[in-house]
């Protein structure tokens, strides 16, 4: 008719992707002579969609031949009967819901970032949503310079950690294949430079990840709390940049209702960060089944309580007569106008959920009720009126599964043994039947609208409804179930034996698969197998609840067999305390270890159990049950501690002896080589660390003490190793804290030296963390700054992001002291950022009132004051008393600054109070007597009371003498001594200490 190809792509791929995209122009825009109705005919004879098309050659034939006889306006497609209902129709009634999502998409070309829910019942249509957005994204030409992942979460017992994500990942790896060879290399080189050195991250969470990363090297191993979190850094990390800058990358997680812990977790750490990226994460979930404990309900009220993120949640409701109206006529190829019978009644049956209203008008066409005739769809009511509908979507589908033919039937009890979803070719392996038998039986079974085809993986079969997979289950006996487990157990292991080299046996999904298999299928030995193995394969993906679950399991089943002494047994208990003091379940820690104390026989096991304990209580906060369990354990292993102040000063004397004693005859001590450490000198070094951790919040004196013995016992004991490494460094920071700078500088560039010479990364990192605070106390600050950058860049390479938080702490003081606000506030700015993303209410705390000094210099006193009032709260309701101490002092200066010096005078008394009553770290805390005197003398100048001036001598004495040694706060105590001095008008002696 136009003489033009209706798409002019050159290249075969752009070719295609226009004849799967792009809508042809129309033909009146080409050639505008062409009559209207020839190019309605033609736009339907080329409609994307399948059932707007013309369905049969007499439907169309009938049109042209009406067109012939001089008919120019009519209703195409009227005489077009539709051969085949397919049951599918465009996204109708959704149009505010799609606008409010496509305008998402579009920001994030802009990179800003979001996260879009969308909830709704099953059946609603949040999936024919998601099809239409992906419509949107094709018609726009997004998808040529942007990512479309998915992930899906399932609801089944073995199900595996992170699997949405794991499901993402897989999907990109495919799109990456299929780029040629130039850009697939630009695209790994650019993926590598995300991850850095962390990529055994990314492999461990995916495997298959390796094809692209490669061998990544080994990770520097952290304790599990900073594991876990580095965990969710970098995977976080990595899906915030999996597009390129230029691009943006749209993950859909699909049924968030079913999502384990750990991805929710780390979807939380994700959007974190969404809001400056090219991401755009968009989750379907089922509002019935997400209550107030879900991780997702927290997610969305942090989203708008706290503004965290963007978040847009969009929830689905039923569709009313005119949107389910036009979805019927769709679907019929009817005029809207000739359905509202029709629609009345499916409304009312179905309640206007989309999915049930086309179960129905399947129903009904089944049942010959509702048919084709003389070019219209005709109702039989009096045949309708007697079909039975079920009250809900669920019913109605199961109430299929009665006639179901047994080979269907056959089919999928064996699928829902697998699980909510399952793979053709276990169905092979597990089926004594052809495959293409099996192939029409899984066809037909998807034409039932029982299963259907997975849009994430090829080859991957899932139940329409979780209930219709319970169906299924259900109606095997119970002798049946046990078999078809145990048959799909010996297939799995079958497929993965030889493989152990390979590690693929190991990874978690089939260890999961297994273990659930042998347990279903009553083979308790065979599931005893593989618990212990799952448990730490979970542990090491960082899936706790997973590995909490498989222990519990183990544990049970020994139980069960009465193995309650078993060594086995025992270890299920140890690892199972391990990682509930990983994640903070104290309690349990402490309960569990108890009842493993009369199983342990020798005097090193039962120790270690007293040193989990001992932590345990020290999360908790609890000082003197840490002391007690810890000093019991030491004991066992024929160590003593001072308990009481009398006996601290002798422990002391000793412990400096032995030091003194040690640098007299270094070359004893100074051992050349590492010596082979015993264990019990291992677990003794432990105990002194934990005692030294504890000891620095509550005891400066037994803090001294376990340093020096900590310091002595790894020279005498272990020699060169990372424990003395840690030890010199301890030693070294005692020393600046005194201060004694040169002697602490000399000591950590001792264990500096060791720790690299050892090829500890971390303890480098952390050498030189300690040591940039040592130089900036110290007053060189240049110094100070350059080593705490190359601590950062150890920590960004490690993933430490506990210890980068410290960094930027440190780095936000020292560039307070020279006066560079701007980047005091950026490295403030990132430590508060870290404390949140690591939930330290320490870090939040300090960072806060940091922040908050700076808008005191700014003269924002509305933002300081919000941010005091929020670290002084947060300190003392976590009994964090340190920075309670330092907060109220930075909130004291606020008040000289706003000359509300009373006020000010109340707040530095609460902090002097603090101070006096513990041991803190004075270059933090000490510069509370210099303004206290300040204050006092300001207040003097309005009330003008004689009596307060000896009270002024005395803080202004007291603030010279406190801080002479700490050269960050003399100068302050100098000005006030001065101040103090021209008030009582000595001239002479004010002039001198201004100077």
């Amino acid at each position: 008719l136009t003489g033009e190809l209706p798409f002019k792509g050159k290249e075969v791929n752009t070719l295609l992707h226009e004849l799967v995209t792009k809508e042809a122009t129309p033909v009146t825009r080409i050639k505008s002579s062409t009559p209207k109705i020839i190019e309605e005919i033609i736009t339907k004879l080329m409609s994307k969609e399948q059932d707007l098309r013309y369905q049969s050659a007499k439907g169309l034939l009938y049109d042209l031949e009406r067109y012939l006889k001089g008919e120019h306006d009519f209703v195409i497609g009227a005489k077009d009967q539709k051969v085949k209902l397919t049951y599918q129709t465009r996204c109708v009634g959704r149009e505010e819901e799609l606008n409010k999502i496509k305008g998402l998409v579009d920001n994030t070309w802009d990179n800003k970032g979001s996260i879009c829910l969308i909830g709704g019942e099953p059946g609603v249509g949040k999936t024919r949503l998601i099809e239409a957005l992906k419509d949107y994204i094709y018609n726009k030409g997004y998808d040529q310079g942007g990512l479309f992942i998915t992930g899906r979460c399932v609801s089944q017992e073995n199900k595996t950690p992170y699997q949405p994500f794991r499901d993402a990942m897989n999907e990109y790896i495919n799109k990456l294949e299929k780029l040629d060879e130039v850009e697939k290399l630009k695209e790994v080189k650019r993926i590598k430079e995300v991850v850095g050195e962390l990529g055994k991250i990314i492999i461990r969470l995916n495997p298959n990840m390796r094809e692209i990363l490669g061998d990544a090297p080994d990770l520097v191993e952290l304790d599990s709390e900073r594991e876990n979190q580095r965990f969710l850094t970098v995977v976080s990390n990595f899906f915030l940049h999996i597009a390129e800058k230029e691009s943006v990358c749209i993950l859909f997680l699909d049924d968030l209702q079913w999502a384990d812990e750990g991805s929710l977790r780390l979807l939380e750490e994700i959007v974190s960060d969404i809001g400056k990226s090219n991401l755009l994460i968009v989750g379907t979930y089922r509002d019935n089944e997400v209550g107030e404990k879900h991780s997702l309900t927290r997610i969305k009220k942090e989203a708008k309580e706290q503004n965290k993120y963007a978040l847009e949640d969009i929830l689905l409701t039923k569709f009313d007569h005119n949107r389910l109206n036009k979805m019927i006529a769709g679907i019929l190829g009817e005029k809207e106008e000739y359905a509202n019978k029709l629609t009345d009644y499916v409304l009312k049956k179905s309640g206007g959920n989309p999915f049930f209203a086309i179960t129905i008008l399947r129903e009904l066409v089944e049942q010959k009720t509702l048919t084709w005739k003389d070019g219209f769809w005709q109702e039989d009511w009096e045949k309708i009126n007697k079909i039975k509908i079920l009250g809900n979507i669920v019913d109605m589908v199961l109430l299929r599964i009665k006639d179901v033919p047994d080979n269907i039937d056959r089919l999928l009890r064996i699928g829902a043994t697998i699980g909510k979803e399952f793979k053709m070719e276990m169905l092979y392996e597990l089926i004594n039947e052809e495959k293409e038998t099996i192939v029409n039986w899984v066809d037909e079974a998807i034409n039932k609208q029982l299963i259907e085809q997975s849009i994430i993986e090829k080859g991957k079969m899932l139940f329409i409804h979780d209930r219709i997979r319970d169906a299924f289950y259900k109606k095997m006996p119970e002798e049946e179930k046990k078999k078809n487990h145990l048959k799909i157990g010996n297939v799995i292991e079958q497929r993965n034996k030889g493989k152990e080299d390979e590690g693929e046996i190991h990874e978690s999904p089939v260890l999961f698969d297994l273990v659930y298999h042998y347990i279903e299928g009553g083979d308790k030995d065979k599931a005893l197998e593989y618990i212990l193995p799952a448990a730490e394969k979970a542990k090491e993906n960082y899936a706790n609840n997973d590995a909490i679950k498989y222990y519990k399991i183990g544990i049970e089943l020994l139980e069960v067999k009465g193995k309650k002494d078993s060594k086995e047994y025992i270890k299920y208990k140890e690892d199972l305390a391990e990682v509930y003091l990983t994640i903070g379940r104290n309690d349990d820690v402490i309960s569990i270890c108890e009842d493993m104390l009369p199983l342990k026989k020798l005097a090193l096991e039962k120790a270690k159990i007293f040193r989990k304990i001992g932590i345990a209580w020290f999360k908790k906060g609890n000082w003197n049950q840490c002391e007690d369990n810890l000093a019991k354990g030491l004991l066992l292993l024929n160590k003593k501690m001072p308990r009481a102040k009398r006996e601290l000063l002798f422990y002391l004397i000793k412990e400096l002896f032995i030091h003194i004693s040690h640098n007299l005859f270094l070359k004893i001590y100074n051992r050349k080589k590492e010596k082979l450490v015993r264990d019990k000198d291992k677990e003794i070094f432990l105990f002194y660390a934990s005692l030294g951790w504890m000891f620095i919040l509550s005891d400066v004196g037994k803090f001294i003490w376990s340093t020096l013995k900590m310091l002595n016992f790894s020279e005498s004991r272990i020699g060169q190793s990372k424990q003395l490494g840690q030890a010199l460094s301890y030693y070294a920071s005692v020393c600046m804290s005194i201060p004694l700078f040169t002697r602490a500088i000399k000591y950590h560039e001792k264990s500096l030296i060791l720790r690299k010479k050892q090829g500890d990364n971390w303890g480098v990192g952390q050498s030189l963390q300690v040591l940039g605070y040592c130089y900036s106390w110290k007053g060189d600050y240049q110094k100070s700054i350059e080593i705490f950058e190359q601590s950062k860049e150890k920590f960004e390479k490690i993933g430490d992001i506990w210890e980068l938080g410290m960094v930027e702490q440190g780095l936000g003081y020292t560039y307070h002291y020279i006066d560079n606000d701007k980047k005091s506030i950026e490295s403030f700015s990132q430590y508060l950022e870290i404390s949140k993303k690591i939930k330290d209410d320490y870090g939040i705390s300090a960072a806060q009132t940091n922040l908050s000094y700076y808008y005191i210099k700014k003269g924002d006193f509305n933002e300081a004051n919000e941010l005091g009032i929020k670290s002084i709260k947060l300190s003392e309701e976590n009994k964090i008393w340190y920075v309670n101490c330092f907060a109220k002092i930075n909130f004291g200066y606020l008040e000289i600054e706003r000359k509300k010096y009373q006020q000010a005078i109340k707040y530095l008394e609460q902090a002097k109070k603090l101070y006096e009553n513990n041991t803190f770290l004075k270059d933090y805390t000490i510069y509370l007597y210099p303004y206290l005197a300040d204050a006092y003398i300001e207040d003097y100048k309005l009330s003008k009371k004689k009596k307060e001036l000896k009270k002024i001598k005395n803080a202004c004495k007291k603030a010279l003498t406190q801080t002479k040694s700490w050269l960050n706060h003399y100068g302050t105590s100098l000005r006030v001594a001065a101040k103090y001095y021209a008030l009582i008008n000595k001239k002479t002696k004010a002039k001198k200490y201004f100077h």
